[in-house]
């Protein structure tokens, strides 16, 4: 018979495999491959291919050219198909997984080679011969299937005389989960020894899906009010068992199901039993064995990936360091590659995991220095190094990115031994042009600019300074003569000299001495409160409020570069006490003067220049103050000079009654143009009319955004608009009022997921917290510990950002 195998072109690379001895024959072919003149245009991937298409054209005709073929040719087959199948793990394994498909076929139509077949799968010495598809996760799912339905069954011959009888009162759900799962295997039994090409197999099997489905509804959707803990174990269980044969047998029926089944949990408001019994417990939908098989086998594992998650969860911080190197490299060796489709999403759940474990090693104890062992440091230093290296040349940016939340944690604990010897003695900082070729700017001065913190910078400047000039170390000594020598208690009198002073002996004695710092910040801090509110009076004098103000503002200056934790924390108590005395002219002082918060505007020990807490800091005090009935100007067009000023009462009667119209083209620029025109004003706003005009605002930027995303075919660009305008809108809702934007984004949320727009949940929503407003980003909250924020990223295999740090 002709070969549906054969090429024409064989002879072409004289690649033929006889039937003599056809192992040998396919051995020299694979020891002389190497031998085929390179300067002929033939590339190894087409001589492979030839090989291939001669291997199986062999097989092929040693089992199937004649009737019943003799033992020797059968083991010659088998002989010949297990080296075969070696060598495609390595090289390339298409070829084989679909010749072994029909291989599998044409078996099992031939009652002489059923058993043939039956030894294949039954030769499993070791992972390497047993016959299954070479792309290893097809194996064992593969191998089990095969046996368990097709080579079993054979045994028996023919299919049963009887039919199968389901009965519905066996999956009543009154009975006890083990009785269920008892008559489970019964029916399976008897559907088990019908041949899957019988007729009325599908049939049988549609009843069997329509009992088993209908009794795990009866559980969850039917329960009033809600299921209990015995209504889900029975649901659960059951699934789970059904689910393990829909996966081989039909799980387009499951998936179908599934969907109908997430849906109606979904309107149930049942969204903690989807994520915690469904989703976590892997119930959800089930991809086709036979996916892999076919003609897209590596998309298929690529979207086997891409459903799960791969777990780096072995990266712990109280392992030894050698352990936890071990578990770095296996990881990168064995769990990625970046040829998959979804290696930039392992990527990040790898580089996640091994920050979120360096950081449990640095911050998971109270933050005192002398609780870190040099053992801890150490290890800190090397997994950081480590996973720097790899970024440097895998992908940097989620590195970057992090770099600096660790670089402001590390200030804010004041871990300078680590900061110092570590971070900026090693060059750990942000990756760029002098050390990666993704960056190509080598005069950024921002990589330079991440080292200036606590009298550091960068090393590669201090190795370009080099040493000082001979003037320069012979004036050093007259500096240093006139320099004072010690600190003097500063004073009521003359408070910002005595201060000033002290900040110069420290910076020449010892500029790294945090406690010195210390002790001169929280003198100076006393000395300003005595000056504010040492005494009773109504109202404060002039002379106070130059000398308060001048000091208040050449502390700031510093705390933004030492210690600006402190300072935001005793700030805040400034504020209330000025509220409380109704010290209207120094609060505006203060806000005049940008007094308030240290943020990332003054600071760099912050990077976010969108946080709403130093705009709130403005507003809380001043609308207190609005409440006192005093003349202030809001923080929003508050400035150093003077402006005149229009009231609610001066504003145009039709100023609130507008058309908040935002388009699709340029839906950010349209909504910062209305806040331009209506919110961020010179004028005083009352507290009802700035209410309104924000929901209106509010409500038309919700509506574009829902637009962008559902309402036509998303492109890529409608994506990046939505995500634009939907990170300002969070932004703007802690500032002026969240309560709308955490009822609608509830419903974006379970938009998404009924859409499976998973990329976009977990990428945008999750990665960029842009669920429910609360005291984690809105100074309008106060309970820091509240667990439903948290619970809103709980889809999907996801989690609230904040818990991975």
């Amino acid at each position: 018979m002709s070969s549906e195998f054969s090429k024409d072109d064989t002879t072409k690379f004289n690649v033929s495999i006889s039937d003599v001895d056809p192992v040998k024959d396919y051995e020299n072919l694979m020891e002389n491959r190497q031998h085929y003149d390179p300067e002929s245009g033939v590339i190894f991937a087409e001589i492979w291919e030839q090989i291939c298409y001669a291997v199986c054209d062999c097989i092929w005709k040693l089992l199937f050219d004649d009737t019943t073929p003799s033992e020797d040719q059968i083991n010659k087959a088998k002989e010949l198909l297990k080296k075969f199948r070696l060598d495609s793990k390595i090289i390339n394994p298409y070829v084989y997984n679909g010749f072994q498909d029909k291989l599998r076929d044409e078996c099992l139509n031939h009652n002489n080679l059923r058993e043939f077949w039956k030894s294949l799968l039954e030769d499993d010495d070791d992972d390497d011969t047993d016959i299954a598809p070479a792309v290893p996760p097809c194996g064992e799912v593969y191998y089990n299937f095969m046996f368990s339905r097709i080579v079993t069954p054979l045994n028996t011959k023919t299919s049963p005389k009887q039919d199968v009888v389901l009965k519905s009162e066996d999956f009543d759900k009154n009975l006890p989960l083990a009785k269920l799962l008892e008559n489970y295997e019964s029916a399976k039994k008897q559907i088990d020894a019908i041949h899957i090409a019988d007729d009325k197999f599908n049939d049988i099997w549609i009843q069997f899906h329509n009992l088993i489905c209908d009794c795990v509804w009866s559980f969850i959707i039917d329960a009033k009010p809600s299921p209990n803990e015995e209504q889900i174990a029975k649901a659960c269980g059951l699934l789970k068992r059904y689910r393990d044969d829909a996966v081989y047998i039909n799980w387009s029926m499951y998936n179908e199901w599934m969907e109908k089944f997430r849906e109606q949990l979904l309107e149930n408001g049942m969204e903690e039993f989807l994520q915690k019994e469904i989703i976590a417990k892997q119930l959800g939908l089930c991809r086709s064995f036979r996916a892999m098989q076919e003609n897209q086998i590596l998309k298929a594992v690529n979207l086997q990936f891409a459903a799960t998650e791969v777990d780096f969860s072995e990266l712990q911080a109280k392992l030894p360091l050698a352990e936890l190197l071990d578990l770095y490299h296996n990881a990168m060796d064995n769990k990625m590659d970046m040829d998959w489709e979804t290696f930039s999403d392992i990527w990040q759940q790898f580089s996640e995991a091994v920050c979120n474990c360096i950081w449990q090693i640095m911050f998971n104890d109270t933050g005192d220095t002398a609780s870190l062992t040099s053992a801890q440091m150490e290890k800190a230093s090397v997994l950081l190094k480590t996973y720097r290296e790899d970024s440097i040349m895998i992908n940097p940016t989620f590195y970057n990115e992090w770099i600096y939340k660790f670089r402001d944690e590390l200030l804010k604990r004041e871990f300078y031994d680590f900061w110092k010897n570590e971070i900026v003695k090693k060059e750990l900082g942000p990756c760029w042009a002098r050390d990666s070729d993704f960056f190509d700017d080598m005069d950024d001065p921002e990589p330079a600019e991440f080292y200036n913190y606590a009298g550091c910078q960068a090393a590669w400047l201090s190795e370009a300074e080099g040493k000082e000039t001979a003037e320069e170390k012979q004036q050093k000594p007259e500096i240093a003569n006139t320099t004072p020598k010690s600190t003097k208690p500063i004073s009521l009198s003359n408070p910002l000299e005595d201060y000033t002073h002290n900040m110069l002996v420290q910076r020449d004695l010892d500029m790294n001495d945090k406690a010195a710092y210390k002790k001169i910040f929280s003198e100076i801090r006393h000395v300003l409160w005595q000056l504010l509110f040492g005494n009773e009076e109504k109202s404060l004098s002039q002379e106070t409020i130059n000398k308060a103000s001048s000091l208040l503002q050449a502390h700031k200056e510093d705390a933004c570069y030492f210690s600006p934790y402190e300072y935001n924390e005793w700030i805040v108590k400034v504020r209330d006490e000025l509220v409380k005395r109704k010290y209207c002219d120094f609060w505006q002082i203060i806000v005049d003067n940008n007094l308030g918060l240290c943020s990332a505007n003054d600071s760099h020990f912050f990077h976010n220049r969108r946080d709403p807490k130093p705009k709130e800091f403005y507003r809380i005090g001043t609308e207190l103050m609005a409440v006192l009935q005093l003349n202030l100007r809001p923080y929003c067009i508050a400035q150093k000079e003077t402006k005149s000023m229009m009231s609610s009462s001066t504003l145009p009667a039709d100023f609130e009654h507008f058309e908040a119209n935002i388009s699709l083209e340029t839906p950010v620029e349209d909504y910062e143009k209305l806040l331009q025109e209506k919110l961020k004003i010179d004028a005083i706003v009352s507290k009802d009319m700035m209410n309104r005009i924000w929901n209106k605002i509010s409500t038309a930027a919700q509506s574009t955004v829902w637009q962008l995303l559902f309402e036509n075919k998303s492109t890529d660009e409608d994506m990046k608009k939505a995500t634009a305008l939907l990170k300002i809108l969070k932004d703007d809702s802690c500032f002026y009022s969240p309560w709308s934007y955490n009822e609608w984004i509830v419903r974006v949320r379970d938009e998404l997921l009924l859409r499976r727009m998973i990329d976009f949940w977990r990428k945008v929503l999750v990665a960029q917290e842009l669920g429910p407003a609360w005291a984690r980003d809105c100074d309008l909250f106060e309970d820091s510990t509240d667990p439903e924020p948290a619970k809103f990223y709980e889809f999907e295999g996801c989690k609230a950002p904040w818990i991975k740090e």
